[in-house]
């Protein structure tokens, strides 16, 4: 893959290259998205589909 392809199918900014992919590959792929994102402890997870629902809902 090409570095424009691969940025444009893969959010690296996410990536922890903190953590070996080979120690911890959840981590290392998921770390940067899981140190910045705030679970709701009320909530199972975070995103758009969870926002409509909410919406829906009011």
């Amino acid at each position: 893959m090409t570095t424009s392809v691969t940025a444009s199918v893969f959010d690296l900014a996410g990536f922890d290259r903190s953590v070996r992919p080979q120690d911890d590959l959840y981590r290392h792929v998921n770390g940067s998205w899981l140190r910045r994102t705030e679970i709701p402890d009320d909530k199972p997870s975070v995103g758009a589909f969870i926002e409509l629902r909410d919406q829906a809902e009011a």
